[in-house]
């Protein structure tokens, strides 16, 4: 948990798999536990200008304001490579960097599932 500006941010760390090793990050949910304040990437060994590209802003800050859950119930943010990435639920993959943007796809479906069940538990 951390306070910035006076309001309760739940920070969620996350590890997974890239094309070439492993992928982590961080992503912070509001006040409300169902939507995203900010998130943060990082690997080990993707390719330069293809997948390493998930530590730029013009990627991570995509995620920035998603809902993760409606009424309790939790959803999924896709990354997507047919331009509708600025949809409520959709976030553009990189170009040449697909199999490492599947990886965070699937890196934060599965860590933000297990949160939005705790969540459900602390909002009723």
């Amino acid at each position: 948990m951390a306070n910035i500006d006076g309001e309760t941010r739940y920070v969620i760390p996350m590890v997974g798999s890239g094309l070439w090793g492993p992928i982590w990050g961080n992503i912070a949910i509001k006040s409300d536990m169902s939507s995203i304040s900010g998130a943060k990437f990082n690997h080990k060994g993707e390719t330069p200008g293809l997948g390493a590209e998930i530590v730029q802003e013009f990627y991570y800050s995509q995620y920035e304001e998603e809902s993760i859950s409606e009424n309790g119930v939790y959803t999924k943010i896709k990354s997507v490579k047919d331009g509708s990435g600025n949809e409520p639920h959709k976030i553009d993959g990189i170009t040449g960097g697909t199999i490492t943007s599947k990886g965070v796809e699937e890196m934060v479906d599965r860590t933000l599932q297990v949160y939005v069940k705790y969540f459900a538990t602390k909002t009723n």
